[in-house]
Parts: structure tokens; C-alpha cells; sequence
């Protein structure tokens, strides 16, 4: 059983299974349970502080909830330290699951301070899951969608999953090493992104933009069903969102946003997805609304492409100009899909393998 501590919204004496009969002398009146600070009263009963303030709180007239004599708070309450060192000297047992340590009471709260099967909340900042402490470095290395990881271009620390960590390589770093965009006619140089983009005559980027002119960006999901789809069914993490990306060089700055356990009308059934467009940084040059057509594929992971059954949705954002006006704040509302795809879909073929799933967006070139 787990510790009570002063934060219960019922106040109460340890919960703690005891290895040692506990006296009923030391047993709290109001709670019954072994006493936790215990205190007496002038006409000798003992209780837990709390449990005996929680009482009288409650009372109009102050009275000992055992004879209903008067008690003035002020003089006639006392702490019974003999009875708190006595409760305090009796063996128990850990209340995590799994753990076989016993010792007094009085060592319950260092022993705890250490314990490895005691649940305790990830140390990652907006992580919300709860492991036993000796699974936290694991967890923390390899599972935490907030843990904390280095580009190894720009060595700056994100507190992001290896998969946005990519997504940064690939279009937010100005560190990352990219090859000439001469490539194709056999040039193997390669220089960090900002450096290409300072040398790039103008007759370079416009090669360079007509090469990139339909956007494809794959957002890799990585555990899908152990965390995000697990913590979205608690009510924690109902949403998630993927690193930012340009439809093109100077083009639109768009992002993706899921909800494992679905929206409106896929709620509790389906994966909702939804694509956001964003304020970026060459709004000012862009025609707006942004009016292109958009396709969501969640890619059926065959090894053969003959056999894989991808699941592809479209919308045209004219369809729907509110949500794609250009950006007054950082973002406008989403537009997508509240049924992507069911859950039980979800578990057919192969969408999800080792517990990952892939969804690719494609823009329409202007």
C-alpha cells in the first residue's frame, strides 16, 4: 500500500503495511490507523495532528471526537512524542510493488528517497510519464519524447525526440553539411547549408527552387502505440506536433499535428491528423491565401512497393481560405482529418512496425 503524505486531500496516519502488531494505544481514533505526529489529548486520547485539526475544523463548538468533551485547541492538545517514537521503531514493508526491503518506519522515507521500484515522474520538462526510478535512465535514453539531444552540426540541445532532431538537420540547421546543388552534373562537394545559401548566385537559386518545387516532408512517429497513443487514452498528450518545414525554398512554413486517440468525430476511434500553416519568414513575398493542394499518406511499410496499400487523403486549402489567410499569430487552426485512419485499421498490414508509423505530406507546386 502507498504512503499518505500531507498533501492527501484526506488527512490520514501511515498506510504502510506494518510487519509488527501495532498496538491500539497508537492507533489514530479518527482514522484508524498507527498515529502520524501524533498528539493527546487532556483527556487521553491519542490522534494524528492532522486528522484531529481536519475535525475540528469541521466543528462549530471544539470537542475530543471520543467522550465529546470540550477541548480549548490552545491548551488542551499536546504532541505525544513517546507515541510517535514507538509508532516510528515498527517494521514495515516498502509499498512499491516489486520491492522486498523492510526496516522501521523511521528509514521508510531515505529508503524511499532511493528505491528503484518506486514510481516517479520522468525528469524531462512537459514529459508526463510515470516509471519505476531504476527504468528512468532507459527511459530518459531511449523512449522520452522530451529527452534532451544534441545536434552534432550546430551542438546546440533540443529537448525533442531523435526523429525532430533529424527533422532539424535537415531543414533548420544552417550547420548541416549538404551536397553542391550541381550534384547531378558530378559535382561531390559538400558545404554546411548556410554557407550554400550565401554563395548561390541568383540564377543558382532559381535551379535550386525549380528542383525542390513540390514539397515532400515524412514526419516519423516513433513510439506510437507504448507512449503517444497510450498517454493520449489517459488524457495527457491529447496532441502532438512535428518540426516546422518550408514547402519550398522562400515558400510557406507548414507543420503537422496528430491526435493518437482522434478528434470530434474520430475521438476515442480513429488517428486525427491535421496540417497547420504557420507565420514565416518570406510571408511578406508569398500570394495569399495559400491555396494549394495537399495529400496526407500514411505509408504502408511492405518491403516490396507492389504490395504496400497506402491510406492517402487530399484537401485543397481554397476549400477552407480561414485557416489558410496569412498567419497574424504564430499559427492559424488546423485542416486535416479527424478520421485518418481507425485504430483497428491501424493494426492491419504494416502501418505500424516497431512500433513506428510514417505519414508523408506532399504540396502541390505553386
Amino acid at each position: 500500500m502507498a504512503s499518505v503524505d500531507g498533501t492527501s486531500p484526506v488527512p490520514s496516519g501511515f498506510k504502510y503495511e506494518f510487519l509488527t502488531p501495532v498496538d491500539e494505544d497508537f492507533i489514530c481514533q479518527i482514522c484508524h490507523l498507527p498515529l502520524k505526529q501524533a498528539v493527546l489529548t487532556r483527556c487521553g486520547h491519542r490522534f494524528c495532528n492532522e486528522c484531529l485539526t481536519e475535525f475540528l475544523r469541521r466543528k462549530q463548538n471544539p470537542e475530543c471526537p471520543c467522550d465529546r468533551e470540550e477541548i480549548d485547541e490552545e491548551k488542551d492538545i499536546f504532541p505525544d512524542k513517546a507515541s510517535q517514537r514507538r509508532v516510528l521503531s515498527y517494521r514495515v514493508k516498502c509499498s512499491s510493488d516489486g520491492c522486498q526491503w523492510t526496516g522501521q518506519l523511521c528509514d521508510v522515507e531515505r529508503h524511499e528517497g532511493n528505491c528503484v521500484y518506486k514510481i516517479i515522474e520522468c525528469t524531462n520538462q512537459h514529459c508526463n510519464v510515470r516509471v519505476p526510478r531504476g527504468s528512468l535512465a532507459e527511459h530518459l535514453r531511449t523512449s522520452c519524447l522530451w529527452r534532451i539531444v544534441h545536434c552534432p552540426y550546430c551542438s546546440q540541445s533540443h529537448p525533442k525526440s531523435e526523429e525532430d532532431m533529424q527533422n532539424h538537420k535537415e531543414t533548420e540547421c544552417i550547420l548541416t553539411l549538404l551536397p553542391c546543388p550541381y550534384l547531378e552534373l558530378g559535382c561531390t562537394a559538400k558545404k554546411d547549408y548556410g554557407s550554400l545559401v550565401l554563395k548561390l548566385s541568383a540564377q543558382e537559386m532559381e535551379t535550386s527552387k525549380a528542383k525542390m518545387e513540390t514539397a515532400t516532408f515524412v514526419w516519423k512517429l516513433s513510439a506510437f502505440r507504448s507512449e503517444m497513443l497510450r498517454q493520449a487514452k489517459q488524457g495527457r498528450n491529447a496532441k502532438v506536433h512535428s518540426t516546422s518545414f518550408y514547402t519550398a525554398p522562400f515558400g510557406y512554413k507548414l507543420k503537422l499535428s496528430v491526435k493518437p486517440n482522434g478528434d470530434g468525430s474520430g475521438k476515442n476511434t480513429h488517428l486525427s491528423v491535421f496540417v497547420i500553416l504557420m507565420k514565416g519568414e518570406y510571408d511578406g513575398m508569398l500570394l495569399w491565401p495559400f491555396n494549394q493542394k495537399v495529400s496526407l499518406t500514411l505509408i504502408d511499410q511492405q518491403e516490396r512497393s507492389d504490395e504496400r496499400e497506402n491510406i492517402v487523403m487530399h484537401f485543397r486549402a481554397r476549400n477552407n481560405p480561414e485557416n489558410f489567410m496569412r498567419p497574424v499569430s504564430e499559427e492559424n487552426p488546423g485542416r486535416g482529418f479527424s478520421r485518418f485512419v481507425s485504430h483497428e485499421k491501424l493494426k492491419t498490414r504494416k502501418f505500424i512496425v516497431d512500433d513506428t508509423l510514417f505519414i508523408q505530406v506532399d504540396v502541390e507546386p505553386l
